[in-house]
């Protein structure tokens, strides 16, 4: 089923990828395909892949708003969202000790708004 373009008012993605192949892409797949077709102007996405930012956060980055700069807004830019658009918070959080993904204080909550 095909939604029609410029149905929904906002959209919250959180999911888990579900192949190594796609572990640091598969928002992406989605905002590309759908998120920026279905959200209306002014619409709001919020997405999330801890999993992913996880990992890069104990591995490559040691600064959240530096990860989400370098390897989630240049896809963002790419579909056709406006970077003056696209805004960050921190927010806290406490994973359990067992999490296998995510052992940060605080987790990258992206605001993207369509013009």
């Amino acid at each position: 089923m095909i939604f029609p373009r410029e149905l929904l008012r906002g959209i919250l993605y959180d999911t888990y990828p579900l192949s190594e192949e796609t572990w640091h892409t598969h928002q992406f797949m989605f905002i590309k395909q759908h998120a920026f077709r279905l959200l209306k102007p002014g619409g709001v996405l919020t997405f999330c892949n801890l999993t992913s930012w996880g990992e890069l956060l104990k591995t490559k980055y040691t600064n959240d708003e530096k990860m989400f700069e370098e390897t989630q807004l240049p896809h963002l830019l790419e579909v056709g969202f406006k970077k003056d658009n696209i805004s960050t918070e921190l927010v806290p959080m406490q994973p359990p000790p067992e999490c296998r993904y995510y052992a940060h204080k605080f987790m990258i909550a992206p605001t993207v708004i369509k013009a």
